[in-house]
Protein backbone atom coordinates (compact mmCIF):
# COMPACT_ATOMS: atom_id res chain seq x y z
CA UNK A 1 0.00 0.00 0.00
CA UNK A 2 1.78 3.35 -1.08
CA UNK A 3 0.93 6.65 0.01
CA UNK A 4 -1.43 6.07 3.20
CA UNK A 5 -0.15 9.43 4.22
CA UNK A 6 0.20 12.02 1.39
CA UNK A 7 1.70 15.29 1.54
CA UNK A 8 -1.61 17.05 1.61
CA UNK A 9 -2.64 15.35 4.86
CA UNK A 10 -5.25 13.23 3.49
CA UNK A 11 -4.80 9.02 4.40
CA UNK A 12 -5.86 6.89 2.16
CA UNK A 13 -6.58 3.38 3.56
CA UNK A 14 -7.20 0.77 0.66
CA UNK A 15 -7.03 -3.05 1.64
CA UNK A 16 -4.41 -4.82 0.53
CA UNK A 17 -2.99 -8.29 2.84
CA UNK A 18 -3.78 -8.21 5.75
CA UNK A 19 -0.75 -8.35 7.36
CA UNK A 20 0.48 -5.12 5.42
CA UNK A 21 -2.47 -2.80 6.09
CA UNK A 22 -2.16 -4.39 9.87
CA UNK A 23 1.44 -2.79 9.45
CA UNK A 24 0.23 0.35 7.70
CA UNK A 25 -2.66 1.52 9.91
CA UNK A 26 -0.53 0.88 13.07
CA UNK A 27 2.20 3.48 11.67
CA UNK A 28 -1.05 5.69 10.78
CA UNK A 29 -2.59 5.03 14.09
CA UNK A 30 0.80 5.86 15.49
CA UNK A 31 0.88 9.40 14.23
CA UNK A 32 -2.65 10.10 15.70
CA UNK A 33 -1.44 9.43 19.20
CA UNK A 34 -3.55 6.26 19.56
CA UNK A 35 -1.78 2.72 19.37
CA UNK A 36 -3.54 -0.58 18.78
CA UNK A 37 -1.34 -3.74 18.87
CA UNK A 38 -0.92 -4.74 15.37
CA UNK A 39 -1.90 -8.44 15.53
CA UNK A 40 -5.06 -7.14 16.70
CA UNK A 41 -5.47 -4.74 13.55
CA UNK A 42 -4.56 -7.84 10.82
CA UNK A 43 -7.43 -9.80 12.56
CA UNK A 44 -9.91 -6.88 12.84
CA UNK A 45 -8.77 -6.54 8.54
CA UNK A 46 -9.61 -10.30 8.13
CA UNK A 47 -13.25 -9.31 8.83
CA UNK A 48 -13.75 -6.03 7.54
CA UNK A 49 -13.96 -5.61 3.73
CA UNK A 50 -13.53 -1.98 2.55
CA UNK A 51 -14.68 -2.36 -1.24
CA UNK A 52 -12.53 1.27 -2.07
CA UNK A 53 -10.45 3.72 -0.61
CA UNK A 54 -10.89 5.80 2.29
CA UNK A 55 -10.24 9.43 2.42
CA UNK A 56 -10.09 9.83 6.25
CA UNK A 57 -9.53 14.12 5.99
CA UNK A 58 -12.10 14.51 3.27
CA UNK A 59 -15.85 12.83 2.89
CA UNK A 60 -15.40 9.22 2.23
CA UNK A 61 -18.75 8.38 0.93
CA UNK A 62 -18.80 11.16 -2.02
CA UNK A 63 -19.42 9.66 -5.32
CA UNK A 64 -19.61 11.22 -8.47
CA UNK A 65 -23.36 11.40 -8.21
CA UNK A 66 -22.69 13.97 -5.25
CA UNK A 67 -20.50 16.19 -7.03
CA UNK A 68 -22.50 16.46 -10.20
CA UNK A 69 -25.56 17.38 -7.86
CA UNK A 70 -23.08 19.91 -5.88
CA UNK A 71 -22.12 21.41 -9.10
CA UNK A 72 -25.42 21.92 -10.43
CA UNK A 73 -26.67 23.50 -7.68
CA UNK A 74 -24.17 26.40 -7.53
CA UNK A 75 -25.87 27.71 -10.15
CA UNK A 76 -29.49 27.35 -9.39
CA UNK A 77 -29.47 29.44 -5.61
CA UNK A 78 -33.15 28.94 -6.01
CA UNK A 79 -33.30 25.15 -5.10
CA UNK A 80 -31.58 25.83 -1.92
CA UNK A 81 -32.13 29.20 -0.49
CA UNK A 82 -36.01 28.66 -0.37
CA UNK A 83 -35.19 26.31 2.63
CA UNK A 84 -37.31 23.15 1.13
CA UNK A 85 -34.39 20.79 0.60
CA UNK A 86 -33.44 21.12 4.87
CA UNK A 87 -37.38 20.86 6.05
CA UNK A 88 -37.40 17.91 3.69
CA UNK A 89 -34.24 16.17 5.47
CA UNK A 90 -35.69 17.14 8.51
CA UNK A 91 -38.89 15.69 8.26
CA UNK A 92 -37.20 12.47 7.29
CA UNK A 93 -35.61 12.12 10.07
CA UNK A 94 -38.61 12.55 12.56
CA UNK A 95 -40.24 10.09 10.43
CA UNK A 96 -38.04 7.59 10.91
CA UNK A 97 -36.70 7.81 13.78
CA UNK A 98 -40.24 8.91 15.46
CA UNK A 99 -39.07 12.05 17.07
CA UNK A 100 -41.07 15.28 16.95
CA UNK A 101 -38.58 17.60 15.52
CA UNK A 102 -35.30 17.03 14.11
CA UNK A 103 -32.75 20.38 13.22
CA UNK A 104 -29.89 20.20 10.77
CA UNK A 105 -27.09 22.22 11.13
CA UNK A 106 -24.48 23.60 8.36
CA UNK A 107 -21.51 21.07 9.53
CA UNK A 108 -21.20 18.21 12.11
CA UNK A 109 -18.59 20.41 13.89
CA UNK A 110 -21.56 23.04 14.43
CA UNK A 111 -24.33 20.62 15.43
CA UNK A 112 -21.89 19.09 18.33
CA UNK A 113 -20.61 22.69 19.56
CA UNK A 114 -24.44 23.19 19.96
CA UNK A 115 -25.81 20.30 21.56
CA UNK A 116 -22.30 20.56 23.93
CA UNK A 117 -23.24 24.27 25.09
CA UNK A 118 -26.59 23.14 25.21
CA UNK A 119 -25.79 20.61 27.91
CA UNK A 120 -23.67 23.31 29.40
CA UNK A 121 -20.48 21.88 29.08
CA UNK A 122 -18.33 24.76 29.64
CA UNK A 123 -14.54 25.65 31.52
CA UNK A 124 -13.18 22.86 34.04
CA UNK A 125 -15.09 20.07 32.61
CA UNK A 126 -14.14 17.17 30.41
CA UNK A 127 -15.84 15.03 27.88
CA UNK A 128 -14.42 11.50 27.22
CA UNK A 129 -14.38 10.50 23.51
CA UNK A 130 -12.24 7.94 21.55
CA UNK A 131 -8.82 8.70 19.79
CA UNK A 132 -9.03 7.50 16.50
CA UNK A 133 -11.87 10.14 15.23
CA UNK A 134 -12.20 13.64 13.26
CA UNK A 135 -10.67 16.79 14.55
CA UNK A 136 -13.59 18.50 14.46
CA UNK A 137 -14.63 16.62 17.94
CA UNK A 138 -12.23 17.46 20.11
CA UNK A 139 -12.21 20.80 18.65
CA UNK A 140 -16.02 21.36 19.59
CA UNK A 141 -14.97 20.35 23.00
CA UNK A 142 -11.87 22.86 23.41
CA UNK A 143 -14.11 25.86 22.00
CA UNK A 144 -16.24 25.51 25.17
CA UNK A 145 -13.23 25.56 27.09
CA UNK A 146 -13.67 21.59 28.50
CA UNK A 147 -11.37 19.41 28.24
CA UNK A 148 -11.06 16.34 25.77
CA UNK A 149 -10.29 12.92 27.68
CA UNK A 150 -8.99 10.22 25.15
CA UNK A 151 -10.01 6.43 25.03
CA UNK A 152 -8.75 3.60 23.30
CA UNK A 153 -10.05 1.71 20.85
CA UNK A 154 -10.72 -1.98 19.93
CA UNK A 155 -10.23 -4.17 17.09
CA UNK A 156 -13.44 -2.67 15.38
CA UNK A 157 -11.68 1.02 15.59
CA UNK A 158 -14.89 1.99 17.91
CA UNK A 159 -14.19 2.78 21.25
CA UNK A 160 -12.91 -0.10 23.70
CA UNK A 161 -15.20 0.25 26.83
CA UNK A 162 -12.78 -0.98 29.77
CA UNK A 163 -10.55 1.94 28.95
CA UNK A 164 -13.75 4.33 29.22
CA UNK A 165 -14.50 3.33 32.85
CA UNK A 166 -11.05 3.83 33.41
CA UNK A 167 -10.82 7.75 32.30
CA UNK A 168 -14.10 8.84 34.34
CA UNK A 169 -13.76 11.06 36.50
CA UNK A 170 -15.68 13.52 38.59
CA UNK A 171 -15.72 16.25 36.12
CA UNK A 172 -16.49 13.81 33.22
CA UNK A 173 -20.23 15.45 31.80
CA UNK A 174 -20.96 13.50 28.70
CA UNK A 175 -19.26 10.41 26.40
CA UNK A 176 -19.27 11.13 22.50
CA UNK A 177 -19.55 7.64 20.76
CA UNK A 178 -18.46 7.11 17.01
CA UNK A 179 -19.70 4.25 15.01
CA UNK A 180 -16.43 4.23 13.03
CA UNK A 181 -16.62 3.29 9.09
CA UNK A 182 -20.25 2.12 10.10
CA UNK A 183 -19.18 -0.41 12.68
CA UNK A 184 -21.50 -0.44 15.55
CA UNK A 185 -19.34 -0.01 19.08
CA UNK A 186 -20.32 -2.10 22.02
CA UNK A 187 -23.52 0.29 23.17
CA UNK A 188 -24.44 -2.35 25.66
CA UNK A 189 -21.19 -2.42 27.83
CA UNK A 190 -21.12 1.77 27.18
CA UNK A 191 -24.52 2.12 28.07
CA UNK A 192 -24.35 0.03 31.72
CA UNK A 193 -20.82 1.92 32.28
CA UNK A 194 -22.69 5.60 31.31
CA UNK A 195 -25.74 4.76 33.59
CA UNK A 196 -23.83 3.51 36.18
CA UNK A 197 -22.32 7.08 36.57
CA UNK A 198 -25.20 8.83 35.18
CA UNK A 199 -23.38 10.45 32.38
CA UNK A 200 -25.00 11.55 29.27
CA UNK A 201 -24.01 9.93 25.77
CA UNK A 202 -23.73 11.51 22.22
CA UNK A 203 -23.99 9.53 19.67
CA UNK A 204 -21.88 11.16 16.74
CA UNK A 205 -23.60 9.37 13.58
CA UNK A 206 -21.49 11.01 10.89
CA UNK A 207 -19.96 7.55 9.78
CA UNK A 208 -24.09 6.15 9.63
CA UNK A 209 -27.04 7.19 9.80
CA UNK A 210 -28.34 3.68 10.18
CA UNK A 211 -26.97 0.60 12.00
CA UNK A 212 -28.00 -2.44 13.52
CA UNK A 213 -27.01 -3.64 16.56
CA UNK A 214 -28.06 -6.98 17.72
CA UNK A 215 -30.61 -6.91 15.07
CA UNK A 216 -32.11 -3.27 16.87
CA UNK A 217 -31.59 -0.23 14.90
Amino acid sequence: MKGIIEGNGKCVVKVAKADQVAEDISNLLRVGCCLVRRKRISESISKIIMKRPIAIGLSPNTTGTDVRLSLSLLVRPWKYTRGYAAERLEGWFEKYFGVPFAISFNSGRSALYTILKAMDIHEGDEVILQAFTCVVVPNAIIALGAKPVYVDIDETFTMRAHDLEKKITKRTKAVIVQHTFGIPTQMDDILRITKRHKIPIIEDAAHTIVEHIKEKS
